[in-house]
């Protein structure tokens, strides 16, 4: 907003020259990335230059050898290492980040993995000791389920009147029927007694 009210401000002589300084600076800075460039490509031209004759010098070395044993692998000079190593890192995802150089960045995740062990044998030593403490023979608890079935078992049950036979009711067999439902209730009831005990 600053900027903004600056420009407002401004004559339009004096915007043409804030605009041309814009453009000078611009220009600076792209030939600053030129420069950079071309140096880095004289560089590389000059590090592939020493490749090249180094690598002549030791194929002229070392052709004997390499024919007498068959290898076939190209050896590698110390001017190609640099080359690959001034490679970006995502081109070669084979490639590792390699070795950790600072010592204590090293020193400090070990302490972590080491405090980790300990910690993970604490847990486990405690874990022994919680597993003993546990009874193995419980006495196995008794369900709602098997106490309503013992309950059901315990109740009462109505007695059933049979229905006296169509025959011939006469006075005596009407009493005689009649003893004999009290006599058989009598005996359910005996035997719901002895169930109770």
């Amino acid at each position: 907003m600053y900027q903004n009210d600056i420009q407002i401000r401004l004559s339009e002589e004096q915007k043409q020259k804030l605009h041309e300084l814009q453009l000078i600076q611009q220009r600076e800075l792209y030939d600053m990335i030129r420069r950079h460039q071309q140096e880095q490509l004289q560089i590389f031209e000059q590090l592939k230059e020493q490749e090249q004759i180094q690598h002549n010098l030791s194929r002229s070395l070392f052709s004997k050898e390499i024919k007498q044993s068959n290898l076939n692998y190209k050896p590698y000079t110390l001017s190609q290492y640099k080359l690959l190593k001034l490679q970006p890192i995502l081109k070669n995802p084979g490639q590792g980040l390699g070795p950790t150089l600072s010592i204590e960045k090293w020193e400090q995740s070990k302490d972590k993995m080491d405090r980790m062990l300990e910690f993970a044998e604490h847990v486990k030593l405690e874990h022994r000791h919680f597993k003993r403490r546990i009874p193995k023979s419980q006495p196995k608890q008794v369900t709602a389920r098997q106490r309503g079935l013992e309950f059901a078992r315990q109740v009462l049950k109505p007695i059933l009147i049979h229905q006296p036979q169509k025959l011939s009711r006469l006075n005596n067999g009407q009493e005689n029927n009649e003893l004999l439902e009290y006599e058989l209730r009598n005996q359910i009831l005996k035997q719901q007694i002895e169930k109770m005990k």
